[in-house]
């Protein structure tokens, strides 16, 4: 939504309509959180994926905490849950929105190198695709 400037109501199945409502936010705030969001592809934790040729992406990276951690080292089933999110354009394609959620990964880091590998695949294939 703060991508778009609207929220789209989920639907099921493909034949439904797309329905869309602009959300209530003020202009000024809507423009700082999408430049908030494209600062973590340009200079934050996705700036691994501002080298893709072609792109244009606005992201959100973070952590889920499973339990307080003490002291000692976490055991693997007490690592955060790791998550990476992803509104983006491919040239000239319709925009999508991407979501990895990785369970006891420790940090977002293995989610934004997910998110790498997907979107390099998902230039080949439109690439393919269009020839």
């Amino acid at each position: 939504a703060v991508c778009t400037g609207s929220r789209v109501r989920p639907r099921i199945l493909v034949d439904e309509p797309i329905v869309k409502e602009l959300i209530a936010i003020n202009p000024t705030t809507l423009s700082f959180l999408q430049q908030c969001l494209s600062s973590v592809i340009e200079k934050g934790s996705g700036r691994h994926l501002n080298t893709l040729n072609g792109f244009t992406i606005r992201g959100k990276s973070g952590t889920a905490q499973v339990r307080s951690q003490g002291k000692h080292l976490p055991a693997k089933k007490d690592l955060c849950h790791g998550y990476f999110t992803a509104h983006f354009h491919y040239k000239h394609h319709k925009p999508l929105t991407l979501v990895i959620l990785l369970e006891h990964a420790g940090s977002s880091k293995y989610a934004i190198h997910l998110a790498r590998q997907f979107l390099k695949q998902y230039a080949l294939y439109k690439d393919k695709d269009s020839k």
